[in-house]
């Protein structure tokens, strides 16, 4: 399905953690979100390889979609 294949981009490199719906219970959840409070470096690590997939103007690429569309459209 297309949430794993996107979450699989992310985890390959590194930036996420990811837990399948049919894994997912609360007493597990927190766990997960408590130890990566507890572990900067890691969440650090992830933010700075996340930023790295998204190209720094990515903001403005969008917007400027958004308008060619909107004007062909028009």
């Amino acid at each position: 399905d297309h949430q794993n294949r996107n979450a699989d981009v992310f985890l390959e490199k590194d930036c996420c953690v990811v837990v399948q719906q049919k894994d997912l219970e609360s007493d597990k959840l927190a766990q997960l979100v408590a130890d990566l409070g507890t572990d900067l470096q890691k969440l650090e690590g992830m933010s700075k390889r996340i930023r790295s997939l998204a190209p720094e103007n990515s903001a403005e690429v969008i917007a400027d979609l958004i308008e060619l569309k909107s004007s062909v459209e028009g």
